[in-house]
């Protein structure tokens, strides 16, 4: 990779707040945060935060304490707040060959469509990998960075391509895993089990068609009756989701499914 590439980092604020009013770089306490935060000052690169009430924050922002998260609202209120970040960053982020998007799923999903094809590379160095993998991955990334190793981490890309008639969200191609030789991963539905197993969201949500996509298509009784998507282990693709430790909610009228961990009630 050529060294002197110019990128943006894009950090999604986690959870944990201060009590009091602070710089939008400080307010969030979370060990994820301050380890992503410690990685994109290590570069020296311009970084911009993710947030779930303000969109799109400068990190000398001055805001006050909030308790609001992503996770929390319905894909309708998600793409309405991605709507209002992409309005923001178009103002504001500056010129760069590539965004670096250090956020989860559900801060990242109704971004992607517009950032690969406003940037040549997008990366997303963290996707699917859980909590503490990613505070790994960022403990080692920012050693190689003191010790003059590195510049950017390994990563998955997402290359610009043509545009189209309709928006898309993140394409799923670029994020999934190999499978396994037995269980759920062999199966057909073996992708859409790795996907959601290796997911450090506790909600994900996937259109009938994102998932048709990931596993090679879906049988006609997936779109014609609710009980396809019953959570009964004798059946193969109930078995994806429940060996990854998720829960099917079905939004029929929607044609999604929402992918409940067991921390999400």
């Amino acid at each position: 990779m050529n060294t002197q590439e110019q990128a943006v980092y894009l950090v999604q604020c986690v959870s944990r707040k201060r009590s009091t009013r602070a710089p939008a770089r400080e307010l969030d306490e979370s060990p994820l945060f301050r380890k992503m935060r410690a990685v994109v000052e290590e570069l020296g690169a311009p970084w911009f935060i993710l947030s779930a009430k303000h969109g799109l924050l400068r990190p000398e922002a001055q805001i006050d304490p909030y308790d609001l998260t992503l996770n929390d609202m319905r894909a309708s209120e998600r793409r309405s707040w991605a709507t209002g970040v992409i309005a923001q960053m178009e103002r504001t982020l500056p010129p760069a060959d590539r965004v670096v998007v250090l956020a989860g799923h559900t801060y990242r999903e109704f971004l992607m469509h517009w950032l690969t094809r406003r940037w040549p590379v997008v990366d997303t160095p963290l996707a699917h990998l859980r909590i503490g993998r990613q505070q790994q991955f960022l403990d080692a990334w920012l050693e190689a960075l003191r010790r003059g190793e590195a510049s950017s981490p390994p990563t998955v890309r997402t290359t610009a391509s043509p545009p189209s008639p309709k928006p898309k969200r993140e394409p799923y191609r670029h994020h999934r895993v190999p499978m396994r030789a037995s269980g759920a991963g062999s199966s057909k539905y073996g992708a859409l089990h790795d996907y959601l197993a290796t997911s450090s969201e506790p909600i994900v949500e996937l259109a009938f068609s994102e998932i048709a996509q990931m596993v090679g298509g879906l049988p006609r009784s997936a779109y014609a009756h609710r009980p396809w998507w019953a959570n009964d282990r004798s059946r193969s693709q109930a078995r994806a989701w429940l060996d990854a430790e998720r829960r099917a909610s079905v939004d029929w009228a929607a044609r999604t499914v929402r992918f409940l961990g067991d921390e999400s009630g």
